[in-house]
């Protein structure tokens, strides 16, 4: 039943998601070429080209707003569909379907992570096609490959000095990104659920509202937490470094990024299964 549930979602955002990705795409690619080709023209001294070259310039903009755009939109929507399917009129028809409460709300978490998976590629090409091509590159390729250079020289900086333990902060980061993505997702179910439940009415704003606060609070938290532990930690793995072999640095390390791995994923299973339960209740529902 998860299949059906999800492919139901997934339809559902589908066509919209589609037509708003191509669309977002071919403006950053038009975009991108115009301003390659028309911002010269700003230096010209004739008055169209001139004109051309800020009409490009102006557009180059408008494109890089539509990724951020395009990604608000779809964001919303998904959200949205969260909404409409569990508390509104259409929640009826959603808990008389042959399928678990909890089902449905599993199919919409992965639903959300697929499309926030895609959204990501959308915007990664978008950003590939602007640092590739937006510039000409000084030796006058077609092709702009110095910012490839520059993140490999990142991450040789940063993982350069790790040895094996790189492997290990590599699954760390992933983690982390995973979980928090899985964070997020279960901060937006939980405050649209509270919200609904909440407010007879506004039931949106009241989800916003909360949303905004519990972001408020955790912000709040994660500081003191930040100003608490982190100088402590800082001077223990300096202590460390000055007396010890580099792995067991590294081990402190890796022990720190995942109790902090271990504390996001802590917090978002609970509002998940928080969420999980008012929805099997039907807490509510009008």
């Amino acid at each position: 039943m998860l299949r059906k549930a999800l492919k139901y979602d997934v339809r559902s955002i589908m066509r919209i998601f589609c037509i708003i990705a191509l669309s977002t795409v071919a403006i950053s690619v038009v975009g991108t070429f115009g301003f390659r080709f028309g911002a010269p023209l700003i230096m010209r001294e004739e008055l169209l080209p001139y004109i051309l070259g800020v009409i490009s310039v102006l557009f180059y903009g408008i494109s890089k707003i539509s990724v951020y755009v395009s990604a608000a939109f779809i964001v919303i929507l998904i959200y949205y569909r969260f909404y409409k399917n569990f508390f509104t009129d259409e929640g009826y028809l959603t808990f008389t379907l042959p399928v678990k409460r909890k089902t449905l709300l599993l199919s919409k978490l992965i639903n959300v992570g697929i499309f926030t998976v895609l959204q990501l590629v959308v915007s990664g090409i978008c950003f590939a096609v602007d640092a590739l091509f937006a510039v000409a590159p000084e030796n006058g390729a077609f092709v702009n490959t110095e910012w490839i250079d520059e993140i490999i020289l990142f991450f040789r900086v940063i993982f350069g000095g790790s040895g094996a333990w790189a492997v290990a902060y590599v699954v760390e980061i992933l983690l982390l990104i995973i979980m928090s993505s899985f964070f997020s997702i279960s901060l937006m179910f939980f405050c649209i659920t509270f919200g609904s439940v909440i407010a007879k009415r506004a039931k949106i704003l009241a989800a916003i509202g909360l949303y905004y606060g519990i972001n408020l609070v955790l912000s709040v938290l994660s500081v003191f937490a930040l100003i608490i532990f982190l100088p402590p930690i800082v001077d223990g793995i300096s202590m460390l470094s000055e007396g010890v072999s580099a792995n067991l640095v590294n081990l402190v390390i890796t022990i720190v990024v995942l109790v902090v791995v271990a504390i996001v994923a802590t917090i978002a299973f609970l509002m998940y299964f928080v969420t999980q339960g008012c929805i099997e209740r039907r807490i509510n529902l009008e």
